[in-house]
């Protein structure tokens, strides 16, 4: 039996519980939180501002996410550091601000994550293995 964690997509407004914030610094829930520093945020923003990808402007939030998308997978395409950072979110609880039911970057990230094949080391978890991170993701001890 294999084990593969999804990753999932939880809004801050649920009050669900959740691993790493990938929203706008600016928008952080806690300064000490991982991704506070905004790295996995949107950096297109909605509003008046001419968009960095298209050059338009995008009235509403998710009129960015194509323009997300195209830079989104240029980044994790050129730039390895990111892409390690983006990998490393496979199977946890992806926190941002949009409603659960509104179009959000975050599903981009959790999409392409689970969609990446797993490293050989990992790609059959099984029995002992699987029990143990499972355990250390929900914190337990391992006898």
């Amino acid at each position: 039996m294999s084990v593969v964690l999804q990753t999932t997509v939880v809004s801050l407004r649920s009050g669900l519980p959740w691993d790493v914030y990938v929203g706008r610094a600016s928008s952080a829930p806690d300064a000490g939180c991982a991704g506070a520093d905004g790295c996995f945020g949107n950096p297109v923003v909605p509003g008046g501002k001419r968009c960095f990808v298209c050059r338009m402007t995008h009235p509403d939030p998710g009129d960015t996410l194509p323009c997300f998308q195209q830079y989104f997978l240029h980044r994790v395409k050129t730039d390895p550091a990111y892409r390690v950072a983006v990998q490393a979110l496979r199977g946890k609880r992806i926190a941002c601000w949009c409603a659960p039911l509104e179009p959000c970057h975050a599903r981009t990230i959790a999409a392409w994550v689970d969609g990446q094949p797993l490293p050989a080391a990992s790609a059959d978890l099984t029995g002992e293995a699987a029990a143990a991170r499972i355990a250390s993701r929900f914190g337990e001890q391992q006898d």
